[in-house]
């Protein structure tokens, strides 16, 4: 991506577990955010392969929080029982 500062919310809906480089790709959103930008995310927690052979990640929520740490807000919520989440949902805000 090559936008810089020009988005005031990007929605990311089930994308990032079907990136291989996600930590590019959550740089990549930051960057294009305007400050105080906000980032909405869902991944999948506990959920079944699909769309593979590029279904690559699932991710907790103490990764997100390491991987969103540049946001100076982060609110993660889940559904489903705390050890067995079906899907995390995000709001960062730059």
């Amino acid at each position: 991506m090559n936008f810089k500062k020009e988005f005031d919310i990007i929605l990311c809906n089930n994308v990032l577990e079907h990136i291989f480089d996600f930590k590019k790709a959550i740089e990549n959103i930051y960057g294009a955010l305007k400050s105080n930008g906000i980032l909405i995310l869902l991944v999948p927690g506990l959920y079944p392969l699909h769309d593979e052979p590029n279904d690559y990640w699932r991710f907790t929520e103490h990764s997100l929080r390491n991987l969103l740490q540049k946001f100076v807000k982060i609110k993660i919520e889940h559904k489903g029982i705390r050890r067995y989440p079906f899907v995390y949902y995000v709001e960062a805000t730059k």
